[in-house]
């Protein structure tokens, strides 16, 4: 109740009195949820043809090498590959609006050459991975229980490759242990980057006998990420609808980023804003 309270002071000075951030967190801020939108709708139409997939397409499954899906202006298209070296497209789903209809789709089950924006995305998502696999310096680690997926994007006009870590046993959230692999304008692999230094395992619930779980938090501390990340966005859109609680807190240094899961609203106060409210709050109780 007391969350619940502190979150509704949050939003409605957030919303009459703006608490001031400079015009870097304001375009950060865009940027993230252009991001994470993009990493959604990937997610989840490869989420959803993949249970189409299973479900209606089972002759299909020991022909395919991958897959992925992309978003090109208003539709996002899931594609799955053969193992030849042409990555043919042997099944694709095209959603029209994916968010809010997801079992609005077209089908298509006639084998075809990739267009040349999905043997972009093919190639760069190879890269990523094999960067991963090799792993020549050391950066990547790697959990038991979980595996690597990597989801590729177009964003402002150039692939972003970015790699999430999911699970391998059920009714758990993974945050974390997640990268970002930047291309040029011409495709050309240019670096690798953390997002966040470890992984969180968040259940979809509290233990039984246990008080509610209405939110959860984590902190970041690598300096490129001072708010919530596009990763971040993308996971807990992707598991609102399984979990209990509703609401997560990024904690960094110098801000505090609140996403209400129910509402996709996403409210970014300075750490001293946050830290005046939360005094208030106390003095109050």
């Amino acid at each position: 109740m007391i969350m619940k309270f502190l979150f509704a002071i949050i939003i409605t000075l957030a919303t009459f009195h703006g608490f001031a951030q400079n015009k870097r967190i304001e375009k950060l801020k865009e940027e993230t949820l252009d991001k994470a939108y993009l990493l959604y709708k990937s997610e989840l139409a490869s989420w959803h043809s993949t249970d189409l997939l299973l479900e209606h397409f089972k002759e299909k499954r020991s022909k395919i090498g991958g897959y992925l899906s992309y978003t090109q202006e208003d539709k996002t298209v899931a594609i799955y590959f053969d193992r030849t070296t042409d990555r043919n497209v042997i099944l694709s789903f095209t959603y029209e609006n994916i968010i809010d209809f997801k079992n609005l789709y077209e089908k298509d089950t006639v084998s075809r050459t990739p267009t040349q924006l999905e043997t972009r995305l093919i190639v760069a998502r190879e890269m990523a991975r094999q960067t991963v696999s090799e792993n020549e310096d050391k950066m990547f680690t790697f959990y038991e229980n979980s595996s690597y997926n990597y989801v590729p994007i177009i964003y402002d006009e150039k692939i972003v490759v970015y790699s999430l870590t999911g699970p391998q046993e059920g009714q758990l959230v993974l945050i974390g242990n997640d990268y970002k692999f930047e291309f040029d304008k011409k495709d050309r692999f240019k670096k690798a980057s953390k997002i966040h230094n470890s992984l969180l395992r968040f259940p979809f619930q509290a233990e039984e006998g246990s008080a509610g779980l209405s939110a959860i938090t984590h902190s970041h501390i690598i300096k490129e990420y001072p708010i919530v990340s596009e990763t971040d966005l993308c996971t807990l859109m992707l598991y609102e609808p399984y979990v209990e609680w509703n609401k997560a807190y990024i904690i960094n240094e110098d801000y505090v980023s609140i996403w209400d899961m129910e509402k996709r609203l996403l409210v970014i106060l300075t750490m001293k804003a946050w830290e005046r409210i939360s005094e208030h709050q106390e003095t109050k109780n």
